[in-house]
């Protein structure tokens, strides 16, 4: 274990030399590394956001039939209430009800 621990300081010194002598190139290493991670991320967002609005869209036609189809089971309905197809039956019962009118 101490060996390992000499070489990873060795290393780590090795390392701090070349920050020391040319500072910029280390920071634009890190500059670089840091947007290559965030163009990971937007990446990642971006797909994320299309799923997201792949899955709205989907729940938009899905709400907007189920609407159309409510409409339909209702629409029906109060069209025969008020067609006179609906009432005619009725009217010409009553008239079979009627009671026959008494011989003078």
């Amino acid at each position: 274990e101490v060996e390992k621990l000499s070489e990873i300081s060795s290393s780590l010194r090795a390392e701090l030399k070349k920050i020391k002598s040319n500072p910029h190139q280390f920071i634009d290493s890190v500059e670089s590394h840091m947007i290559k991670k965030q163009d990971k991320k937007i990446a990642e967002l971006q797909e994320y956001i299309a799923i997201l609005s792949n899955q709205l869209h989907k729940a938009e036609v899905q709400s907007k039939s189920k609407v159309k189809l409510l409409k339909d089971s209702i629409s029906p309905s109060r069209r025969s209430q008020n067609s006179p197809t609906r009432t005619m039956p009725a009217i010409s019962k009553l008239s079979h009800t009627k009671k026959p009118e008494k011989p003078t």
